[in-house]
């Protein structure tokens, strides 16, 4: 009886120990537990990859709420994404690659990235957006989040950093442009019109500098004028200002380069 017990005993015990072998073998990530949600809002595809779990799943409604005001001007694909776990890359190229395979077929898009590994915060640009935000508009938008990752609030952060750039998108000209939103009609009407206008300054400046014969100010009873000949000296002054991009006093960077898959990305970050 006694050696059935054991025999019973020694068969759970190494039984157990296979399966602790099995876990070990394939180890669960904190990345496991994320997660995902994709919904179309307006023009744009909102898509919130909470890959860390940083997000409540009201945060995420509020968030896909603050967005959406944009999204009918701004047609990108949006990405929201945290991580704890980048298989040992830098933000930058976490995130260049998340996209190129997120987003296999189209270049418009930008992602705002809560990087836990690395401990930065991101934003990722692509197609038309890497040439409408500046490196002080990326600034800018990493000053305005950074006050509020550095007291974990998450969903402030992906907030702060998304209305400053999909403002900045929704509301500039060239964003239509580039994307050839505008129909050609309004180029040629726009053209048309500087045209019009260019050519009504220039007369009324030409007027305003035509130079008047001395014979004018001289009396004719008095003085004879023996040469009529005038010569007219016009002076011009050329002017070359110079233009600076001011970093902000808490770092930060930006700057296009080229992906490993080979794809266009710009972007900057801000560690915390």
């Amino acid at each position: 009886m006694k050696k059935q017990l054991l025999a019973g005993i020694s068969a759970v015990a190494l039984l157990f120990v296979l399966l602790l072998s099995a876990v070990s073998a394939f180890p669960v990530t904190a990345e496991a537990k994320g997660k995902t949600y994709q919904q179309e809002v307006g023009k744009s595809t909102v898509y919130i990859h909470d890959l860390a779990d940083l997000l409540t799943d009201a945060e995420e409604k509020e968030i896909l709420n603050s967005v959406n005001k944009y999204c009918e001007k701004a047609q990108y694909n949006i990405l929201f994404l945290t991580t704890n776990y980048t298989s040992g890359k830098s933000t930058m190229v976490y995130s260049d690659d998340y996209m190129d395979k997120l987003f296999p077929d189209t270049d418009e898009n930008i992602a705002f990235v809560i990087d836990m590994d690395n401990r930065e915060i991101y934003i990722n640009t692509m197609g038309s957006a890497v040439d409408i935000l500046s490196d002080k508009d990326i600034d800018k938008a990493l000053d305005r989040a950074f006050s509020k990752i550095t007291v974990g609030n998450y969903r402030a952060t992906m907030q702060e950093m998304s209305d400053y750039c999909l403002d900045k998108l929704s509301q500039t000209f060239f964003s239509k442009f580039l994307k050839g939103t505008y129909k050609f009609s309004h180029i040629i009407i726009s053209g048309a019109i500087t045209a019009v206008a260019a050519v009504v300054l220039l007369a009324r400046h030409s007027k305003a500098n035509k130079p008047h014969p001395a014979v004018n100010y001289v009396p004719q009873e008095n003085y004879n004028v023996k040469n009529k000949e005038e010569n007219y000296v016009r002076t011009y002054e050329t002017v070359q200002r110079g233009y600076y991009s001011k970093k902000s006093s808490s770092g930060g960077s930006s700057s296009r380069h080229t992906s490993s898959s080979g794809r266009s990305h710009s972007g900057g970050g801000r560690r915390f």
